[in-house]
């Protein structure tokens, strides 16, 4: 029997070969542009230009807009990060073209929906960029680029964003939360109850059969 398409392995690349890229990549952009990778910074560019296109008045009113400017020169668009940005999407998409993993879907665990999968990335990432602002810098820009430079605050960052993460894990596990919701796990824990309260019930029949046998043996 042939095996159809989606049976086919997905092609990923190793993980350790990934990060010695990453890191080759984010030392060729010290050299060549001056200045570490971002990614955040190139959604304040478009937000900015966004803004100052569609209502320009509210632009020159605004606090964000006018710090915006004063310390980046020239049209905001033609910045380094937002042609970085444009190649990490040309990137991924001839990488998922090469290894035939392009098509348009919501990646998400089957124990969810991808309504679900969607708002909650709508959620962590309106957040995500609120924190990369307070904390003047993304994943990329305060914690890998900073601690390329050996910045505190980049190890810092770096250490946070793990460390909430690893308490989230063993905070579900002690809880016993999955993904597929407190409801059902709930659920589960009474089937298991029930399955207990079968288990004794059927231990007092037999043990009523046991009495019944003994007095047969007497008679």
């Amino acid at each position: 029997m042939s095996k159809s398409k989606s049976s086919k392995p997905t092609k990923y690349l190793n993980p350790y070969v990934g990060g010695v890229l990453l890191g080759l990549v984010l030392l060729a952009a010290n050299f060549v542009s001056g200045r570490g990778l971002g990614a955040s910074g190139a959604i304040k560019s478009t937000v900015v230009t966004a803004v100052t296109t569609v209502a320009p008045s509210a632009a020159e009113n605004s606090a964000f807009v006018k710090e915006f400017r004063e310390s980046h020169e020239g049209n905001p668009m033609k910045t380094w990060l937002v042609f970085e940005m444009l190649g990490v999407l040309v990137g991924g998409f001839l990488s998922g073209t090469i290894a035939g993993r392009l098509n348009f879907k919501v990646e998400h665990s089957p124990k969810i929906t991808s309504r679900r999968r969607l708002i909650f990335a709508l959620a962590g990432g309106v957040l995500f960029g609120f924190g990369s602002q307070l904390g003047r810098g993304c994943t990329s820009g305060s914690a890998l680029s900073g601690m390329a430079v050996l910045s505190l605050g980049g190890f810092i960052t770096m250490m946070a964003i793990f460390e909430l993460r690893l308490h989230w894990l063993i905070s579900s596990e002690r809880t016993g939360f999955r993904e597929e919701g407190g409801r059902q796990t709930k659920s589960a824990g009474r089937r298991a109850e029930g399955s207990g309260h079968r288990a004794q019930g059927s231990g007092h029949r037999a043990q009523g059969t046991g009495h019944r046998a003994k007095s047969s043996t007497k008679d």
